[in-house]
């Protein structure tokens, strides 16, 4: 699910002393959040799931959350509520004395607890080359009980040698985390996802240490990513609204 920078990204300002490490300009990162939509379309509540976040960000983005608007979800003939989570591509940039914050909803669907990241050492391993740009789509399913387990995997640019072992790594990885699935009307309700994976391998001397995130050249706008879980059109719950005009 894709959605345009300009219509439903958000910018801000804010004051806010620790948002960025010392002598720091601007940071990426991606956000997950935990929202309840109505069976109107509104967001009833919003909760970020990074504890470690600053407080003033933290609710900055809660806040703009609660400013989504979605098409209603029917079950059944009948408008009803979903619970989901969304994940945000965003940007944070000193601006003087104050922080600017830049995000843009980039993915909605179930997201892994944050200590099940993909495990990239275990994945270059696995590749088993020294260099080069590999691309892969996972494809998987969340269960009403949070567990998951992959259905698919398409790899473009690794060996033939290496698919089963990547493919394991990534069985692993999916099938180890937990989620929090979505509901339907107070019901948890299992969700085809995928997932577009991009893995750059160059040698350390021909790195730009001193290049900033791409997306955060975009932080006078909104962020955009393209490796972020998104759900399958088959089990499509929250769509964004138009907005008004």
């Amino acid at each position: 699910m894709r959605m345009t920078p300009l219509a439903f990204g958000f910018a801000l300002s804010l004051l806010c002393g620790t948002c960025l490490a010392a002598g720091a300009k601007e940071s990426h990162m991606a956000i997950d959040a935990r929202i309840a939509v109505d069976a109107t379309g509104r967001v009833s509540s919003a909760t970020v799931l990074r504890p470690e976040m600053p407080q003033a960000l933290r609710v900055a983005a809660e806040d703009q959350l609660r400013q989504l608007r979605f098409e209603p979800f029917t079950a059944d003939g009948a408008a009803v509520a979903v619970a989901s989570s969304v994940r945000l591509s965003a940007c944070v940039r000193a601006d003087d004395e104050r922080v600017v914050l830049a995000a843009e909803p980039v993915s909605f669907g179930p997201v892994p607890d944050p200590q099940s990241s993909l495990p990239f050492r275990d994945l270059m391993r696995a590749v088993g080359v020294r260099k080069g740009e590999y691309r892969f789509v996972a494809r998987y399913r969340v269960e009403a009980d949070g567990s998951a387990s992959l259905q698919d995997l398409d790899m473009t640019g690794v060996p033939a040698r290496a698919a089963e072992e990547v493919r394991r790594v990534f069985a692993t990885w999916i099938g180890g985390a937990r989620y929090t699935p979505e509901q339907v009307d107070g019901v948890a309700v299992s969700t085809d996802m995928e997932y577009p994976i991009t893995l750059s391998i160059e040698p350390a001397r021909s790195r730009d240490r001193d290049a900033s995130p791409a997306s955060c050249a975009l932080a006078r706008d909104a962020m955009k990513s393209e490796d972020a879980p998104r759900v399958a059109a088959s089990s499509t719950r929250l769509k964004l609204a138009a907005p008004e005009s």
